[in-house]
């Protein structure tokens, strides 16, 4: 009896200085911890940002305060006075650093503070840079090239085959169920037609190259007739299916040029 009171005395003793030494170990372990964060904050009161990275590196896992917040300022830190103006930037987006003193939080928002305004005036000059290269590109383009689907209505005479003829064609297009005008524009040579843009709302939107097929003849391109020509004649059927019909034929508009200004004169009487 005695023997198992004094085993019993022994474990309980055992207990107590397990339960002991295991808080002791806790408590050592986060006087470690707040002494790593707090040397950190003192190296970057310091601006010794990568001796201060080394530091928090250590309680990295530890989920303690906002050690990874810190990491992330020092980096910027790092990467701003390397030139790196993005990651800097990048590192900073998400700091907040409430939990650090006034005097430190104060400095720490304030170079967060210059680096987003130096990477908004960053950003701004590089979308400049880049509408001017594309206008460089998009003016070389033109002056070396034929109209293209894209290009402005206002280069049309740019190109390298020059101004198109002064007549125009035109008819209408439904955009999301919105009418708008198109206007066409024919480009000669020999009295023949070789290429044609067509233009809605400022821009080139389709274009037929006939530079390959110099022997296809120029019709009576944005000539209005003053009679009626016979009911079988090309006109008569453009005209008629515009009247009669209110639709026409996309295809022969764009080849039978005779059809194409019956098209136009009826769409024109039907405007007025």
């Amino acid at each position: 009896m005695k023997k198992e009171y004094v085993l019993s005395i022994l474990s309980i003793i055992a207990v107590v200085f397990a339960v002991g030494f295991g808080m002791y170990l806790d408590y050592s372990h986060r006087q470690e911890v707040e002494n790593a964060y707090a040397e950190a904050g003192n190296l970057i009161d310091q601006e010794y940002y990568e001796a201060a990275i080394d530091a928090l590196s250590v309680i990295e896992h530890e989920n303690y305060e906002d050690t990874h917040e810190l990491m992330e300022y020092c980096r910027a830190h790092i990467s701003y006075d390397s030139g790196n103006l993005e990651a800097a930037y990048e590192n900073l987006k998400y700091g907040m650093y409430e939990n650090q003193p006034v005097e430190r939080k104060q400095k720490m928002a304030a170079f967060k503070n210059r680096v987003e305004t130096e990477y908004d005036a960053y950003c701004e000059a590089e979308r400049t840079r880049e509408r001017e290269e594309e206008e460089k590109a998009y003016q070389q383009k033109v002056r070396s090239g034929v109209p293209f689907v894209g290009m402005r209505e206002s280069d049309i005479s740019n190109t390298i085959i020059g101004s198109p003829s002064p007549k125009t064609r035109g008819n209408h297009e439904f955009i999301n169920g919105k009418q708008y005008k198109a206007t066409l524009y024919d480009f000669m040579k020999d009295g023949r037609v070789i290429f044609t843009a067509r233009c809605i709302r400022g821009k080139v939107t389709e274009v037929w190259d006939k530079r390959d097929n110099p022997h296809e003849p120029y019709g009576s391109i944005g000539s209005k007739s003053s009679s009626k020509p016979g009911k079988l004649d090309s006109y008569d059927d453009g005209y008629e299916d515009i009247y009669e019909n209110g639709d026409y034929d996309w295809d022969r508009y764009q080849t039978d040029f005779d059809y194409a200004d019956g098209v136009d004169e009826a769409i024109e009487d039907d405007e007025y």
